[in-house]
């Protein structure tokens, strides 16, 4: 159900049958293991630069706590 993802192999999401509250909340926390930046449209590399940024902003942080 990823709009973008153009028959990328091994990427997908699969919807549960209908069922109780607590089935679909164990579909979430085993299923959807992680996300993707094709399931946005994105480029594969886009993760490296959030990553990357995110890294950066952190360390700044950290630099400027330091006495």
């Amino acid at each position: 159900m990823f709009p973008f993802c153009g028959g990328k192999k091994g990427l997908g999401f699969k919807c549960p049958s209908p069922t109780g509250f607590d089935k679909y909340l164990d579909h979430v926390k085993k299923g959807l293991k992680e996300e993707t930046p094709l399931a946005y449209g994105l480029h594969p590399n886009a993760e490296i630069d959030f990553r990357t940024e995110q890294c950066n902003r952190i360390f700044s942080s950290l630099n400027e706590l330091m006495p």
